[in-house]
């Protein structure tokens, strides 16, 4: 079946996402993300482009999520946000 999350999951990935990587809230809402991540709950990779990261893809493997990009973009800086950002994916919990 995939990965499922249910609404208040994806809404605590949203802000973890909004807050680190600065997704612009009047392009990228909590609504367009719901509806390009998950098909009625059940999860699937996205990539956007994101305030400070340029383009991330948000995936999944088994039931850890996870943002990384291209390894030709990689930056210091991307870098850092890429891993503050697992760290805190990490500790959530999922419904």
């Amino acid at each position: 079946m995939g990965f499922v999350m249910n609404a208040d999951s994806l809404n605590r990935v949203y802000d973890v996402l909004m807050e680190e990587t600065g997704i612009d809230n009047r392009e990228a809402g909590k609504e367009w993300f719901a509806e390009r991540f998950s098909a009625n709950g059940v999860v699937r990779p996205v990539a956007w482009a994101l305030g400070r990261t340029g383009f991330v893809t948000l995936a999944h493997k088994g039931n850890r999520l996870f943002v990384d990009c291209d390894p030709d973009e990689y930056t210091p800086e991307r870098e850092e946000i890429i891993k503050r950002t697992n760290a805190r994916l990490a500790q959530l919990e999922m419904d």
